[in-house]
């Protein structure tokens, strides 16, 4: 990898962290400290590309839980973070 792409990728990874943080802290406000305990404070992002986001869990049970609650908070607070019609 050249100066250039690592460059370009090191602003890319900038970005994406600058999305998750941003986005974490949204959910944070948005929610309970039941609700962050319980599940929203356990996702990671995986990855950003196009239009979605995807985020992982750490296990079965909380991607039930985070399916059935919360993926409409998470959906809704993506867009208003990114400005972007996003699918999570």
């Amino acid at each position: 990898m050249d100066n250039t792409s690592l460059g370009l990728w090191r602003n890319l990874m900038q970005g994406v962290e600058e999305v998750w943080s941003a986005l974490q802290i949204s959910l944070k406000n948005k929610s309970t400290e039941a609700m962050w305990q319980a599940g929203l404070g356990q996702l990671r992002l995986v990855d950003i590309s196009h239009d979605n986001l995807v985020i992982s869990v750490p296990n079965q049970i909380q991607l039930l839980r985070v399916q059935q609650r919360y993926l409409s908070l998470i959906t809704e607070q993506a867009r208003a973070v990114t400005g972007s019609p996003v699918t999570v």
